[in-house]
């Protein structure tokens, strides 16, 4: 690539970073539905033709970035299967982290999405991977241990849904919490319920009655050594 061309990519990045941005500033200001393309580009400070050069419409603007960002949010997030086998609220698992981690580097992206107004359909599509994602470690784990007590599909709806929500108070509470803690916090939820709550009421994982039925020589190594959690 010669300098006239590396001048050129910069300036197209630069054009369509300032578009992007706008528009997510917008949307935390009102519904999606009254954000215009001169809106975006008084705020962008572009002009429209230059706006029309890269996207058709605020449509494609918010499709061509919620595409983006969903793919580097699938792939920083991969990790192997064996990895999800336990819990150990203790101590937060490092894509728990990571996912947050995530989420805090692309700040304005994840505030827009998951507070503001008319921008479900991104919610909605994460809600979607994050529950293909849990039901398929879920059944890594039954693969493992047995058949098991909740239905599988009905687990990965809770963990995904638990996951959204807990990433939607954070953004509303301005990401005041760490990764590491919004992590650990969760895990706590997941692996202690509401009893984990208070200091004064004793800790026992409600996961001490495991979700998964495991078989008898299992059950055994289970009653000595409680598990940690399973997802």
């Amino acid at each position: 690539m010669n300098k006239s061309s590396k001048s050129e990519d910069l300036r197209v990045r630069r054009t369509r970073k300032l578009v992007w941005e706008a528009l997510m500033e917008l949307i935390l200001e009102r519904d999606f539905d009254f954000v215009t393309v001169n809106d975006i580009c008084e705020r962008a400070m572009v002009h429209r033709t230059t706006f029309y050069n890269h996207f058709q419409d605020k449509f494609d603007l918010l499709a061509s970035g919620m595409a983006t960002m969903y793919e580097e949010f699938t792939t920083e997030l991969a990790s192997p299967l064996e990895a999800y086998e336990r819990l150990d609220p203790d101590h937060p698992p490092a894509y728990f982290v990571q996912l947050f981690q995530h989420i805090l580097d692309n700040k304005l992206f994840y505030t827009a999405m998951l507070t503001g107004r008319g921008v479900n359909p991104f919610r909605e599509r994460l809600l979607s991977y994050l529950t293909q994602v849990s039901l398929q470690r879920l059944k890594y784990v039954q693969s493992k241990l047995g058949s098991a007590r909740i239905p599988l599909e009905m687990t990965a709806c809770f963990y995904a849904g638990a996951i959204i929500s807990t990433a939607t108070w954070w953004a509303n509470e301005g990401f005041r919490e760490t990764p590491t803690q919004i992590s650990h916090h969760l895990i706590h939820l997941i692996s202690y319920g509401t009893t984990g709550l208070f200091k004064s009421v004793g800790q026992t994982p409600v996961t001490e009655i495991p979700l998964i039925q495991e078989d008898s020589e299992t059950d055994l190594r289970s009653a000595q050594h409680p598990p940690q959690g399973h997802f």
